[in-house]
């Protein structure tokens, strides 16, 4: 009796494994196939920078960037600095105006038409007449 309580407990480790793999294998499927992707060629956007005064400064840029990071680097007139993290650059300082976090609760915001951005700017695709915004937010 023993011998069968073992048996059924281990089958149940065994099915729970195999669904717990299913799951993850779905998971990584759905997100390959659903997350967001680059396009390659030639698009225009248009950029705009709000800063800590509440100027806004826009610039019209043509790029074959696939990811929002390289095209903005492109921009001659726009100056970007941040930290490096594991997650791609972490952005402080736009055209000399810097968001510290730690300070004064600030930061800078990225939308994509009119929608927060879901990615960092490393990995936040580009596509032809996107409109991207970007805003120096305080607490």
């Amino acid at each position: 009796m023993q011998q069968e309580k073992n048996k059924f407990s281990v089958k149940q480790i065994i099915i729970g494994i195999i669904i717990l793999a299913v799951l993850i294998a779905g998971a990584l499927y759905a997100y390959k196939t659903f997350s967001p992707k680059p396009v390659e060629g030639s698009k225009s956007i248009t950029v705009a920078v709000i800063d800590d005064k509440g100027e806004r400064t826009t610039y019209t840029h043509k790029t074959d960037a696939e990811f929002l990071r390289t095209a903005l680097e492109e921009i001659k007139d726009l100056k970007i600095e941040g930290e490096e993290s594991d997650y791609g650059l972490y952005v402080k300082t736009i055209n000399g105006v810097t968001a510290d976090y730690n300070v004064n609760g600030a930061f800078w915001s990225f939308s994509v038409n009119g929608e927060s951005c879901n990615n960092g700017i490393d990995t936040q695709p580009v596509y032809d007449n996107d409109s991207f915004e970007i805003s120096y937010e305080a607490q």
